[in-house]
């Protein structure tokens, strides 16, 4: 082991690993900004498990867990419209086009 290598501590089987240079130039070649949470072995076996399943599973971003379409009506005009979030009682919710047209009022 190298003097800069980092020794970490695998999230599925617990073991000690390290992290070296060339891995963390590759891992950063790769776009990854983080250091990998398993070790060698547990990555390759949650690829196989991947594979076998046949699907790729990527985390969800905070939009897409959050992304509810609800139907609502216009505050301003009454039409009839969806909007990509929950609305909540009390607030003033707008189609695209009034919703347009108050930002640009507010803006002038």
């Amino acid at each position: 082991m190298q003097p800069n290598d980092a020794v970490l501590t695998c999230r599925d089987c617990g073991s000690e690993f390290a992290f070296t240079d060339d891995e963390r130039s590759d891992f950063a070649a790769n776009g990854h900004f983080n250091a990998p949470s398993r070790c060698s072995t547990c990555r390759a076996a949650r690829k196989t498990r991947q594979a076998d399943s046949g699907r790729h599973v990527i985390c969800p971003r905070f939009r897409e867990l959050h992304q509810t379409e609800t139907a609502v009506t216009c505050s301003s005009c009454g039409a009839t419209t969806v909007v990509p979030f929950a609305a909540q009682a009390g607030r003033s919710v707008y189609c695209s086009a009034c919703l347009r047209r108050r930002r640009a009022e507010r803006d002038a």
